[in-house]
């Protein structure tokens, strides 16, 4: 149901104007108009062009796609065509128009959608991909909570995970146009599922590669098995960040090679600059604009499913001898020597660190990693490893809430927030409140996930006052 909701989605536009009519197959319904999808706003049309480069030209000068887009070609999208972009792109001393986005979505993309190059169809065909980005991650954690259907997080309707992610969060915005929200939302997915090292690394890899600060997730909960010693584990997560950040910087340099004044790492990686996090912080969740919580007030619920972590649902702690399996805990030498870091007992001062290091992450564990009696055993929880999530959510949210410009651009809600989402609905899921202030929170969040999806560019950037005083503007304009 969801899939057809999202796809039948991309083909409701509000009627364009006639330049952007001509030679799209539309038809006029007079509030609304059907047709096949095309790229919206923000970063959108830039992606096009640089897939439209990589099909037509094979390589990525997109100086000449930018002149085409503005003399009426598809190179930025039906809705761009003969519009004057601002490049999100520099000039190198040779002349060419290189991109400020990393290229690998593009590249993806381009590749398939090769035998489409030089159509119309390439703009949908590139954002229904996007839209199966989109609804795997609907799908995966459909599939992790229904394989945890019993015990204390039962299945009920109101925490079903097509209700909660699907159509009571902006991921449906998100999927109905050409972002890269969707696709690093599901390398996260993968982070947090995939058990075997190499898929752990291609999913770190791969989403690094996207967004360059994505590194920050697998990095964060790498260093996070690594202090629980399931060395493994935290060898592919590191690996997958260093090799992502090794390539995209690479990459980057031999690019940008021809630029007399170019003296980044990552050129456009993180480019908007940082201050301190706290606006971030407070906007990233409550801003009118770019707020998550603002627009979708039911996720705040996520609170409630990692504080009900502290009752123990992490079935890899079992057998390892954390708090809450037996009641006791392995001698504090035991615990040194398994972590790699060797028992030193006559070292006074390293023994009464190693003791404060040591019981600091027993009393983390004890909060978000030990099972519960029953729990853990029939896989009751759907995370595995809720504490190594929250370290990776934590590292991705601090860094997006420092940027100067945390709002992100052009997008609805708190787009930087957007591939956390699957993360969070897990939480919620957990958590087992559902009073009548619950129920509103679902209902509020449903309305605006289902204005966002069916009509993207009405929420781009407002408020919802402002979409609503738009909309109201727009229908008397009838």
């Amino acid at each position: 149901m969801a899939a057809l909701l999202y796809y039948l989605s991309t083909w409701i536009h509000f009627p364009p104007q006639s330049d952007v009519r001509e030679g799209w197959p539309l038809l006029d319904l007079g509030v609304a108009a059907v047709g096949p999808p095309w790229a919206l706003s923000g970063d959108s049309p830039h992606y096009l062009i640089m897939v439209h480069s990589l099909t037509e030209d094979a390589d990525l000068d997109l100086d000449d796609d930018y002149a085409s887009a503005a003399q009426g070609g598809l190179e930025a999208g039906q809705r761009f065509r003969g519009r004057q972009l601002d490049p999100h792109a520099e000039r190198d001393d040779l002349g060419r128009l290189l991109p400020t986005h990393s290229p690998a979505l593009a590249m993806l993309l381009a590749l398939l959608s090769w035998p489409l190059a030089g159509s119309l169809w390439i703009e949908p065909w590139c954002i229904w991909l996007t839209t199966a980005a989109g609804l795997a991650c609907l799908a995966w954690t459909a599939k992790r909570l229904n394989l945890a259907a019993s015990g204390a997080v039962g299945q009920d309707w109101q925490t079903h995970p097509v209700l909660l992610l699907g159509l009571a969060s902006p991921l449906w915005c998100y999927s109905v146009d050409l972002w890269t929200e969707p696709w690093t939302a599901l390398a996260w997915m993968g982070l947090l599922f995939f058990r075997h090292p190499a898929a752990l690394l291609a999913a770190g890899l791969s989403g690094t590669l996207i967004k360059y600060p994505f590194a920050l997730v697998p990095a964060a909960m790498g260093a996070w098995a690594w202090w629980k010693g399931e060395r493994t584990r935290a060898l592919s997560l590191l690996t997958s960040s260093a090799l992502g950040l090794a390539a995209a910087v690479g990459w980057v340099q031999w690019l940008y090679r021809d630029f007399s004044d170019h003296f980044s790492l990552f050129h456009s990686g993180i480019h908007a600059g940082f201050d301190w996090p706290f606006e971030g912080m407070a906007g990233l969740l409550l801003s009118p604009e770019n707020g998550l919580l603002f627009f979708f007030p039911v996720l705040a619920w996520a609170v409630y499913g990692i504080i009900a972590s502290r009752a123990g649902l992490d079935a890899s702690m079992v057998g390892r001898g954390s708090p809450g399996k037996t009641g006791q805990e392995k001698d504090p030498r035991q615990l040194a020597q398994e972590s790699g870091r060797g028992g030193r007992p006559n070292n006074r001062i390293g023994g009464l660190l190693g003791g404060i290091l040591r019981s600091g992450r027993r009393k983390f564990e004890s909060h978000f990693d030990a099972p519960a009696p029953g729990q853990a055993e029939n896989g009751a929880f759907p995370l595995p490893r809720p504490a190594e999530a929250l370290c990776g959510l934590a590292a991705y949210f601090l860094v997006h809430a420092a940027y100067e410009d945390w709002a992100g651009g052009t997008g609805f809600s708190a787009r930087y927030l957007v591939p956390a989402l699957p993360l969070l609905v897990l939480w919620v899921r957990t958590s087992a409140a559902r009073s009548r202030l619950y129920q509103a929170a679902l209902a509020y969040s449903a309305l605006w996930s289902a204005v966002g999806g069916l009509a993207p560019a009405l929420v781009y950037d407002r408020t919802p006052w402002g979409v609503l005083i738009h909309g109201l503007n727009y229908l008397q304009s009838l």
